[in-house]
């Protein structure tokens, strides 16, 4: 006979024997947490304001355009 199992929070998996990297969701600032089709990493997909593993790193105008010269970006 088939099952299928409710996974308690934290739990994900056809058993729930894998630990769901997304719980609690490692995001920060309103990213949202896409799990690995393994289960084993996570990626984070940030909104425009942030960027990094976690969206902890805010962008500015600044962040991607680098001035030259020895301008200072403001």
């Amino acid at each position: 006979s088939s099952y299928t199992c409710a996974c308690a929070s934290g739990f994900t998996g056809a058993t729930c024997s894998q630990a769901d990297p997304c719980s609690p969701n490692p995001c920060q600032n309103s990213g949202t947490c896409s799990a690995s089709s393994d289960g084993s990493t996570f990626t984070c997909i940030c909104t425009n304001s942030f960027t990094g593993t976690t969206c902890t790193t805010a962008v500015t105008p600044c962040t991607n355009f680098a001035c030259q010269n020895s301008g200072t970006c403001s």
